[in-house]
């Protein structure tokens, strides 16, 4: 999720014009959080491969406060 992240590797045109054509409301993480933070990384745990792939405690707090923002609306 940082400014390298290859959007057409992991089907993110695909999926967020699958969601727009059916009217499927959405809250877009990439877009809307992860590109406005300057360092997206410290949402994520680190793996033993050096991977990030999931969310730390830090990241769930954050994305859950803004989802509940995004939706409160």
């Amino acid at each position: 999720f940082d400014n390298n992240f290859d959007i057409n590797k992991h089907d993110y045109k695909e999926v967020i014009n699958f969601l727009k054509v059916n009217n499927i409301k959405f809250v877009d993480l990439h877009t809307e959080f992860f590109m406005k933070e300057d360092e997206p990384l410290n949402y994520f745990a680190k793996s033993d491969e050096q991977d990030y792939t999931h969310f730390n405690e830090l990241g769930y707090k954050m994305i859950a406060n803004f989802i509940f923002k995004k939706t409160k609306k």
